[in-house]
């Protein structure tokens, strides 16, 4: 459900909820590996355009939590 969650708020340009969920992947159970794919499936099927702002959303994310 979380990754479903994830592939429609990115392909519907949602990237604040997107974030939210990005950001609650480790306690939904959703590894970096499978939102990589994610990733790549959205590029892919939605549009570079979504595919690009979800990445970059991904990396805030990470970033964010890196930083503590």
């Amino acid at each position: 459900r979380s990754l479903l969650v994830l592939a429609m708020t990115a392909a519907l340009g949602r990237m604040e909820e997107f974030r939210l969920h990005a950001g609650a992947r480790s306690r939904t159970g959703v590894t970096d590996e499978e939102l990589d794919e994610l990733l790549f499936q959205v590029a892919a099927y939605c549009g570079a355009p979504a595919g690009v702002s979800a990445k970059r959303a991904v990396q805030e994310v990470r970033a964010a939590e890196a930083d503590g």
